[in-house]
This record gives structure tokens, C-alpha cells and sequence, in this order.
């Protein structure tokens, strides 16, 4: 039943990114060179693809240290891209949903998913906000001013109040929630959280040559002189749109943040369309890991057993 459900949900999500690369508002006119274009695609697709291979491997090392199983890269990567378009539903969390209903098909606890989903999110929001802070800070500190209303700041700090004392009546009376927190508080998980962080700031430079990219298919450039710019308009950008409720996969507002960090840049008029671009190479990657992951995971010496560690 649960496998149904995931190919359901998997169905509909890759109806979304055909829809949704339909629907990308491509100013062509600004295309000169057609080779061009079609090789900084290509090139774009290839480090957005490496991000989401670091991502999934992150996500690896999270299940590992709290739980007693070793898995193989490729089932895990398997469940990460085949989950990852579900990001595409409305909602922006049912890739999170399909995760757990994907990882029990192939014998993974609920909580050691669900956990390890949370500490990607932390460590993910902690090395953009690092990022953004360093590279950007005048444009996250308004960001920051903007977002943190009187309003949002009760009703977060409520919700974080209510979250620490719910956590900490079910770990009372649940012997295996208690497990888990004693393992996030260990000095052994504290190690992987931040060598999975460092893989999350390697996956927004990475993805950050998808931008430079799609400015390079409009206009080339031989400056690199913008390139901290561009690494943290992007990081911000993905940041803004990653915490915005409603927004699947981020569309719509990463764009915003781009063309209003670009506005008074070399690229400032062109930024718009470049942003759409970058948006095209993150789809298309986000079906090429899908691709992959199937492709992989039928590999003979691929199993779905995971092994204990010894």
C-alpha cells in the first residue's frame, strides 16, 4: 500500500515538472548563440546533479549515526532523487512525505527517517545562513527585518516552546525517542552534523556555477570578480524561497531575491532571464538524478537489505 502511494505521489510530481517547464517564461530574444545555450545547459545540468548526489550523501551519513544499519549509497540515493521532485507538489513538503514512505519499502525506521530528514533541514539552513551572512549580510539583514514581525516572532517562539516540552514529556515516557535525542546529543553525531554541513556549503558552490552559467549563455563574461556575488545571491535566494510556505521548489521567490540583489550589477538587466535559465538546469537535474537513482539502484550488485555495522 505504502509503495502505491509513493508511485502515486512520484506520478503526479513528475506531471508538476513537465508542467512546470512548460509554463517557464524563456525571453529567447536574448539568445544569440544557440550552441552556446545548449552547451551551458548541458554544463549546468552536471554540478546541480554532483549537489544532489552530496545532498543524498549527507542524508546517508545522518541515517547511519542514528541508527545501527550501514546502507548503500545507491539505495540511498535511490530514495533521495526518486523523493526529491515530490518538492515540485504544492506544499514544498511532500518530497519530505515521500521520503518516509519510500525508506520503509526499503527497511528503514520511521524515526530515524523522520530525524534524519530534520538534521538535513538544520544543517542546510545553517550553511545558507552562514553563507549569506558572509557573503551578503546587508541583503540578509534586511531579509531578517522584513521576515521577523512582531507576529512571526511570537507564534515562532510558541511553536519552538510548545516543540521543547512536548519533546521532552514523550521522551519521558518513550524509551526510544530518548535513544534518539542521546544519540543527537553525542559527540559522534556532532562530528557528522558538521562534516554534512560542509557538504551542503560544497553543494551551493556547486550549484552556484549553475547561475554563472546561465549568465554565460546570454552574455559572456571573463570576470570572475562577481563570483562571491553570485554565490550569495544564490544561496540567499534559495534560502528565501526554501522557508516561504506554499512555494514548490522555491519557484517564483528565488527569482525575486536574484533580480533585486542584481538590480544595480553588470548582469542587473539580464539577471531575470538568467534566473529563469538556472531554474530550467535545476528542473532538468532534479529529473536526471531521478533517472539516475532508477537506473543505479537496478544495478546487479545493488541489494535492498541494509547491513548491520559491526
Amino acid at each position: 500500500m505504502l509503495k502505491r502511494i509513493g508511485n502515486i505521489l512520484t506520478a503526479i510530481a513528475l506531471f508538476f515538472i513537465v508542467y512546470k517547464l512548460v509554463r517557464l517564461d524563456i525571453n529567447f530574444s536574448l539568445y544569440h548563440d544557440w550552441p552556446r545555450l545548449l552547451v551551458c545547459v548541458i554544463l549546468g545540468i552536471i554540478p546541480a546533479v554532483t549537489g544532489i548526489f552530496l545532498g543524498s550523501w549527507a542524508w546517508q551519513l545522518f541515517l547511519e549515526a542514528l541508527s545501527d544499519t550501514k546502507l548503500k549509497y545507491l539505495e540511498v540515493f535511490h530514495i533521495f532523487s526518486k523523493a526529491n521532485i515530490g518538492k515540485y507538489l504544492p506544499g514544498n513538503i511532500m518530497h519530505f512525505v515521500e521520503r518516509n514512505l519510500f525508506a520503509a519499502n526499503h527497511g528503514l525506521g520511521q524515526l530515524e527517517t523522520l530525524t534524519g530528514t530534520l538534521m538535513e533541514i538544520a544543517g542546510q539552513l545553517l550553511a545558507s545562513l552562514l553563507i549569506s551572512a558572509a557573503l551578503a549580510f546587508p541583503e540578509f539583514y534586511l531579509f531578517l527585518s522584513q521576515s521577523m514581525t512582531t507576529g512571526r516572532v511570537l507564534v515562532g517562539g510558541t511553536l519552538i516552546i510548545v516543540g521543547i516540552v512536548g519533546l521532552i514529556l514523550f521522551c519521558r515516557k518513550n524509551t526510544k525517542l530518548r535513544e534518539m535525542l542521546a544519540r543527537i546529543c553525542s559527540f559522534r553525531f556532532a562530528k557528522t552534523f558538521a562534516f554534512s554541513t560542509f557538504l551542503y556549503f560544497m553543494a551551493f558552490a556547486i550549484n552556484c556555477l549553475t547561475m554563472l552559467l546561465a549568465l554565460y549563455a546570454i552574455r559572456p563574461f571573463t570576470s570572475l570578480s562577481t563570483l562571491p556575488l553570485v554565490f550569495a545571491m544564490g544561496t540567499l535566494a534559495w534560502l528565501v524561497g526554501y522557508v516561504t510556505p506554499g512555494a514548490p521548489g522555491g519557484i517564483g521567490i528565488r527569482e525575486v531575491v536574484l533580480s533585486t540583489m542584481a538590480a544595480h550589477t553588470e548582469f542587473g538587466d539580464i539577471i531575470l532571464v538568467a534566473a529563469v535559465g538556472q531554474r530550467f538546469m535545476f528542473i532538468a537535474s532534479d529529473f536526471v538524478a531521478y533517472l539516475l537513482g532508477n537506473i543505479l539502484y537496478k544495478a546487479p550488485s545493488v541489494t535492498t537489505e541494509p547491513t548491520p555495522q559491526k
